[in-house]
């Protein structure tokens, strides 16, 4: 059975063409066939609640619920229409935002990345960048594993919400070894030229981060493998391990033309052969 419509009640702030498009449930149409529109598969129904719940917190909607997801039969066609009832509630905004000092950063440095200020409407998205970016300012200065935590306290009196940060660094880490996984055709010295690490160093996930994007760089690898992998070993040492997969890195291509004009006219054929990464060598030819 395919889902002919997927119908929102209660949004009267937010209207369903915003919606539909970050849902797994789709309706279906001319090229659904080719596209996987129209699929209904019962297990995403709850994923999708989750979704709309989110796109209302990115807009302010920090109470917003789906109170209710129904399936609705159509015996004539054979088809599904997909019925979300929503309450909205109030729109929050920010009344203060701000995180604990720190020795090592300035507090006013740290401020700048705020993604949310006071007096914004409060955003789930927001919050998310503003714990990545958090999370590198430390990073950054070798602590790879802090750990920053939000605590959004809403007050249902006035629809305003106090964010604080607070961030448990960690432990600052030497880099003992790093070890190459995955690689069964590429030579090691392929991708550690690619490193920027030193061993004796202190990690930082500036320089991991940036280590991995130059490895996916060369396009022998799939892009979704390239993973750091820790191993503590002491106190304050610790292994990395790179894991890798080889991708394909050959493609043929051949082509056959007719036609032209005067002394060109006739049948054609071409072909090319593009192989990267020639022996594990980091070749191309």
């Amino acid at each position: 059975m395919k889902i002919k419509k997927v119908e929102f009640y209660g949004n009267d702030n937010l209207p369903g063409r915003k919606l539909r498009p970050f849902l797994n449930s789709s309706e279906n149409w001319l090229l659904g066939i080719v596209t996987g529109a129209g699929k209904f598969d019962p297990e995403k129904l709850e994923e999708d609640k989750q979704r709309i719940m989110y796109i209302y917190r990115n807009h302010g909607y920090l109470t917003a619920q789906v109170t209710q997801a129904n399936i609705d039969f159509s015996e004539e066609d054979d088809s599904i229409t997909l019925k979300f009832y929503i309450k909205e509630g109030p729109q929050f905004k920010v009344s203060s935002i701000d995180i604990a000092e720190d020795d090592e950063v300035p507090h006013e440095f740290v401020t700048l990345f705020f993604q949310l200020k006071a007096g914004d409407y409060y955003s789930q998205e927001k919050l998310g960048e503003t714990i990545k970016d958090l999370k590198n300012i430390w990073g950054e200065r070798g602590y790879i594993d802090a750990d920053v935590v939000p605590q959004v306290v809403p007050n249902l009196e006035n629809n305003t919400v106090k964010i604080d940060f607070h961030v448990d660094k960690g432990s600052k880490w030497k880099l003992n070894r790093i070890d190459i996984t995955g690689n069964h055709r590429t030579h090691d010295k392929i991708i550690r030229r690619q490193i920027l690490l030193e061993e004796g160093d202190i990690l930082t996930t500036g320089l991991m981060e940036q280590s991995k994007n130059n490895i996916e760089y060369l396009s022998y690898f799939e892009k979704e493998s390239i993973k750091w992998k820790k191993h503590r070993i002491s106190k304050d040492k610790i292994d990395l391990e790179l894991q890798v997969e080889e991708a394909k890195t050959r493609q043929f291509s051949a082509g056959l033309t007719y036609g032209g004009s005067g002394p060109t006219d006739g049948m054609r054929l071409s072909s090319s052969l593009d192989f990267r990464n020639v022996n594990g060598q980091g070749w191309d030819t």
